[in-house]
């Protein structure tokens, strides 16, 4: 996918609530596609199998969830979005 432009998203999450809690993902930048949709990006940190692939932007999953920021998380919410096995 190609963005026309993306910026920083300074103290935003993105937050999916399933039925084991919260999942949550920081995100890193914001998104506007060439079609003109705005979404975010979350980093992705974990090493890939060939360990040659540097760290890397990708949208959040497509499951039901919201945009939030820092300080409209619930201490849960927090906890989580740092807790997360890709982080």
């Amino acid at each position: 996918m190609s963005y026309r432009s993306i910026c920083s998203a300074h103290d935003w999450f993105f937050v999916a609530r399933t039925e084991y809690g919260p999942v949550v993902y920081p995100l890193a930048a914001w998104a506007l596609s060439e079609s003109g949709e705005i979404f975010g990006l979350t980093a992705i940190n974990h090493p890939v199998p060939d360990g040659k692939r540097p760290p890397f932007l990708m949208s959040v999953p497509p499951i039901p969830g919201k945009y939030l920021l820092r300080e409209s998380l619930t201490d849960e919410e927090l906890t989580a979005a740092f807790t997360h096995p890709s982080r």
